[in-house]
């Protein structure tokens, strides 16, 4: 076959053809290996956003809380992560808070169907119209005046809680209404939720019975107070829960 040159192009010997050759491979494996460097950087950006992502979404481990504004035992109703705080001197929970019925656990409440509370009691707690919140001398008072009320009792009731923990509690009455005596005990935590706990004894015995834990939360900005009313029978290991949601009475002027 004949060869034809074009015009202006000069001829390559073979020597110099191999040389471009290897100078273009060079040239070609050293530009894939910076697009290899470079991929594999890219996959290992990827990977450590990845991971970030991971444990910024992963809920964070909080070491163990100290302090006497914290329960020396654990809480049996508790949700799990609560984080407690001191109790303020106001809380934000004072006030007298009527119940709303139409949200509240209806009656007989199951607190009292399981411990057995008589007619009687039952009645009296029926009528209660409200829990009045006070705050005096470091201390949260709860009280209720019931509208029935058969003779020889009080005509309120009051369970007081002592705000410096470090005190040990409080003695009060029953809410059962039976002989015996109450220790409660007030927490606060870091979302606002205060919460009551009392263990109650027989009049002639000195081991616990009854456990109870309040849990308050306020809503529609402060306005609504839900307590979510917890009973351990100790020794059934019966487990009650009921709620009693109230709003707050306007002070008179």
């Amino acid at each position: 076959m004949q060869h034809f040159d074009v015009p202006g192009q000069q001829q390559q010997s073979p020597g110099v053809q191999r040389e471009l050759s290897a100078y273009f491979s060079e040239e070609f494996f050293d530009t894939r290996s910076i697009f290899s460097e470079a991929s594999l950087l890219e996959r290992q950006l990827s990977d450590q956003l990845h991971v970030a992502a991971q444990q910024a979404l992963a809920p964070a481990q909080q070491l163990p809380q100290t302090g006497p504004w914290v329960p020396e035992e654990p809480l049996l109703f508790a949700e799990p992560g609560l984080r407690f705080v001191p109790v303020p001197a106001v809380t934000g929970f004072a006030g007298f808070w009527e119940v709303v019925p139409e949200r509240t656990t209806p009656h007989p409440q199951p607190i009292d169907v399981a411990l057995g509370a008589s007619y009687i009691v039952r009645k009296v707690h029926k009528s209660l119209p409200g829990m009045d919140l006070k705050e005096v001398n470091n201390q949260l008072l709860l009280s209720a005046q019931p509208k029935f009320l058969p003779p020889g009792l009080p005509a309120a009731y009051t369970e007081v809680f002592e705000k410096n923990s470090q005190a040990g509690g409080s003695w009060n009455m029953r809410r059962d209404m039976r002989l015996g005596s109450t220790v409660g005990k007030i927490y606060m935590t870091e979302c606002g939720m205060l919460i009551l706990r009392s263990e109650c004894k027989p009049a002639f015995g000195r081991k616990v019975d009854i456990i109870l834990e309040d849990y308050l939360t306020l809503e529609e900005g402060g306005t609504v107070i839900v307590d979510r009313m917890c009973c351990l029978e100790v020794a059934t290991g019966r487990r009650i829960e009921q709620v009693q949601v109230a709003r707050l009475r306007p002070e008179k002027a």
